[in-house]
């Protein structure tokens, strides 16, 4: 059995109680060196992580009725945890069904807002070291380019993926690949 442990970089602020104004898009970010602490006591720091963990979500709504006003979605959600680029057995391998309904406190400014469930159809959470994992139901809004994720019911409208919205379906998607170090246990 492995034990990962994740080495990440200070996290940006991206928490926000309601959609941006267009002309506010840019983010200031710290970009101040990060130094990594080896765990050796008066050994130097290591800035190379030994491993690297991509983490992978893709999914869909498909939104009914056709046309609009949308008053349901179905769909599917898939994430995936892939060490040092090996495609061929992920760490961690989820399939999610979705369900929605639209929610009446949506985001403000959003085209539209659901509240998703998300029905675990395939694989093991417990494997999985990412922490936000879909919840039992979560209250999604939709304003072009980004599903927004009302982050546990706070107020706080996050842009959670990037999303693109043709002809009734909303494909969504996000990637991100962390250093971390991987020990072996006895």
């Amino acid at each position: 059995m492995l034990l990962l442990l994740l080495a990440c970089t200070a996290p940006e602020d991206s928490a926000i109680s309601e959609l941006p104004p267009e002309e506010s898009a840019d983010i200031p970010v710290d970009s101040t060196p990060f130094v990594v602490d080896s765990g050796i006591e008066d050994g130097p720091t290591d800035t190379v992580p030994t491993h690297s963990l991509l983490l992978r979500h893709e999914g869909f709504w498909l939104l009914t009725p056709l046309g609009g006003p949308y008053r349901a979605i179905t769909g599917e959600l898939l994430i995936q945890e892939i060490l040092d680029g090996d495609e061929e057995v992920p760490v961690c391998s989820l399939r999610y069904a979705l369900t929605g309904t639209p929610e009446t406190e949506g985001c403000a400014g959003c085209d539209f807002s659901f509240r998703v469930t998300h029905y675990l159809a395939e694989g093991d959470p417990e494997l999985c070291q990412e922490p936000d994992l879909p919840g039992e139901q979560e209250v999604f809004g939709w304003k072009e380019p980004n599903l927004y994720l009302n982050y546990a019911e706070s107020g706080l409208w996050l842009a959670w993926y990037e999303a693109t919205l043709e002809d009734d379906e909303l494909s969504f998607s996000w990637e991100q690949t962390v250093g971390l170090t991987v020990e072996e246990e006895e």
